[in-house]
């Protein structure tokens, strides 16, 4: 039973972590959800079409109200996204983006997910499930990213 902290990027696929979020909690694992704010996009419309499964999902998503406050009191309980990094025993980047894999690579921490991912030991395992179309995944600087994350101990792409 582990502990899984699920990153959602804003990609088409966002909603289907959903059915992923699903199964881990079904084979006995504690999941923690952070989207992105492009994730939410995809979120909202999603559980707009399948309320039912709102109230799963709501269960393990870590809201931005949640970072924000955990910002203003972090002296009570420390700073959210290293808290949110210190969780779990993996992180799961799904779906990786095209952005998402290149802010991976180029260091960039601008939203809440990617600083809990850089905030990760470097002996956590983050694994990588890009998602895109053909013409992206093949796309030269995208290929040259990949090679960068698998280079590293930290990031193993699941392609």
């Amino acid at each position: 039973m582990a502990k899984i902290t699920l990153i959602v990027t804003g990609g088409v696929r966002a909603a289907k972590q959903w059915d992923l979020t699903a199964r881990l909690q079904d084979d006995g694992h504690h999941v923690r959800c952070i989207a992105t704010k492009a994730a939410l996009f995809f979120l909202i419309a999603y559980y707009f079409r399948h309320p039912g499964r709102l109230l799963r999902f709501l269960k393990v998503w870590h809201s931005p109200l949640g970072e924000l406050w955990g910002y203003f009191f972090h002296h009570a309980r420390g700073v959210a996204h290293i808290n949110a990094a210190k969780w779990g025993d993996v992180i799961i980047m799904a779906p990786a983006t095209c952005t998402s894999v290149s802010t991976l690579v180029s260091g960039v921490a601008d939203n809440f997910a990617m600083l809990t991912v850089r905030a990760a030991a470097r002996d956590k395992t983050v694994v990588v499930a890009p998602s895109m179309n053909p013409e992206m995944w093949f796309d030269p600087f995208v290929q040259k990213n990949i090679d960068r994350l698998n280079q590293t101990e930290k990031y193993v792409v699941v392609a």
